[in-house]
């Protein structure tokens, strides 16, 4: 309050402090009036375009971030729903391709029952492993047995299932994953075809089949079984083995069928199509909790604890999120999750392989997601500060123009004010001067104002004020004279009287006029004066 007290002051001292002029004062009144104007229109200028400015400059970082969050929203939920997808399509592609092997394996297990059936229908091959072991074309066909049996004992039984291996030939050259097609007698002797194109391997020629455990495993059942996924130390190659006992009219198992499929041949299938780098990654887990297929390497760009091991299971490893997923992977169940690996958040979906029981799943890093959308945040709020950088220059140069404005305005005000405190105070000042004129003595003098206002009003009392002076000072004037005749006519009288009168009879303080003097300006007959001081007149009646 103090302070704006002295402002007043302050104001009012530099305004009508001071011994200056009317026209001064009211030419610094209408400047600070200019000024006060302009100073308010100013700051409502400012606070006008700074508020636009910030409302402009929040409007676009609230429009940005509410559209990032949206699109991140939806490109979230859109990426979850592809990975979904994909994790379903590719567990339906292998599963579709595991069921090709299964198709095989039933095409061969038909012909070999076949053979049992009607053996008439067919003639045995004969076949030398060492001397001719029937190198066709495409792929070879080779045969094993144990060492201690003799092979002639054999012949008619190898003769006869060779009649399949046209078939076996045609299903390995035809399959893009199948390397081997093969039948095993219970006779302990194997017939197979191994693609040549695809491995180089050659099985060797004496091979005790009871030895094999998918073997073993395979001749327990009655349908389709699939071997665990293993390390083919003499391919070099993760493979499985799916198999299928044959019989003969009388149900009795003479041996099985089977296809091999190596990952060599496998995962260039089934993990085609999509790019993988540290971002994203596939696996697939078998049964017993093994990773036995990834996209994941044994690098610090990979996540180590992804890669394919046949000796880990991923169930009980030390990562609790892991160990979460493979169990519910491992359920068939088909899902999409959040997940955080090595401190990076990720979204995964996995989807079963219904045939073997394994389950595929398929991540990518939430960054990666939302990374077009950051991007296109960023470029938003470049373009924002661009927006309000290039605003803040136009504000600058509009207070520019407006300051230039506000000086013209300012200097127009002045000129104008000075003018109009003129034209207020000039008549005030002709005024006063005729005034002090006629104060002077100049009583004729007139004062012409035709300002239509007060002043003329003044100026007119004033003129009547003259005439009314110039009439009472003529008046006055005239019984002036009037007085002045008067004593002129008692004077003469009083010598008149004096010279016709005994000095005895006057005192020396005493003048008699004679009884028929008369006064003009009394209008009356003459009076008898009797002798009285000079000061003092006294008149009685007859």
């Amino acid at each position: 309050m103090r302070l704006i007290e002295r402002i007043r002051l302050y104001i009012y001292e530099i305004t009508f402090g001071g011994k200056r002029s009317l026209k001064n004062k009211l030419t610094n009144l209408v400047l600070l009036q200019t000024l006060t104007i302009m100073i308010i229109m100013i700051a409502i200028f400012y606070y006008a375009v700074s508020s636009i400015t910030d409302a402009a400059w929040e409007m676009g970082i609230s429009i940005g971030r509410e559209a990032f969050t949206n699109s991140s929203e939806l490109l979230i939920d859109s990426e979850k729903d592809a990975l979904k997808v994909y994790a379903l399509s590719q567990a339906k592609a292998m599963d579709s391709r595991i069921g090709s092997l299964e198709h095989e394996t039933k095409r061969l297990r038909a012909a070999a029952e076949k053979i049992e059936k009607n053996p008439e229908i067919y003639q045995p091959i004969s076949l030398d492993f060492v001397e001719a072991s029937r190198m066709l074309d495409t792929s070879p066909l080779y045969l094993q047995y144990p060492p201690k049996i003799d092979k002639r004992n054999l012949d008619y039984q190898i003769g006869m299932i060779a009649n399949i291996s046209d078939l076996m030939i045609r299903i390995v050259d035809g399959s893009s994953i199948i390397t081997s097609a093969f039948i095993a007698s219970k006779d302990d002797f194997v017939l197979s075809v191994e693609n040549h194109v695809a491995s180089q391997y050659v099985p060797p020629r004496y091979s005790n089949l009871s030895d094999n455990e998918w073997y073993k495993e395979a001749i327990k059942k009655d349908g389709t079984s699939f071997s665990n996924v293993s390390e083919l130390t003499e391919r070099n190659h993760l493979g499985f083995y799916c198999a299928m006992p044959y019989r003969n009219p009388a149900g009795e198992k003479m041996g099985i069928v089977g296809t091999l499929a190596t990952w060599e041949n496998f995962d260039k299938v089934l993990l085609a199509g999509k790019e993988y780098d540290a971002n994203k990654f596939a696996f697939v887990l078998d049964e017993n909790g093994r990773i036995i297929m990834s996209t994941e390497k044994n690098t610090s760009d990979y996540i180590t604890d992804l890669t394919a091991n046949l000796n880990k299971d991923l169930r009980s490893g030390s990562n609790k999120e892991l160990a979460a997923l493979a169990n519910a992977m491992l359920e068939g169940q088909h899902e999409v999750i959040e997940i955080e690996l090595n401190g990076i958040e990720y979204y995964v979906a996995y989807a079963p392989i219904k045939r073997t029981g394994w389950s595929m799943c398929t991540g990518t890093t939430k960054a990666s997601i939302v990374e077009p959308e950051t991007e296109t945040n960023k470029a938003l709020l470049k373009l924002s500060e661009d927006k309000a950088s290039e605003l803040e220059k136009q504000v600058a140069y509009g207070a520019a123009v407006f300051l230039v404005f506000f000086g013209l305005l300012t200097y127009i005000f002045i000129k104008s004010g000075k003018r109009m405190s003129a034209h207020f105070v000039n008549p005030i000042y002709e005024l006063s001067m005729g005034v002090r004129e006629i104060a002077s003595g100049n009583i004729d003098k007139k004062l012409h104002l035709n300002t239509g206002d007060e002043i003329e009003h003044l100026a007119s009392c004033v003129n009547a004020m003259t005439d009314e002076l110039k009439v009472y000072m003529n008046n006055m004037a005239k019984a002036a004279a009037e007085k002045a005749h008067l004593y002129a006519e008692l004077d003469v009288a009083a010598r008149i009287q004096k010279a016709t009168l005994p000095c005895s009879l006057l005192s020396p303080n005493q003048y008699l006029l004679p009884s028929t003097c008369c006064f003009p300006f009394l209008n009356k007959p003459p009076y008898i004066i009797l002798p009285v001081k000079i000061t003092k007149l006294a008149f009685p009646l007859k």
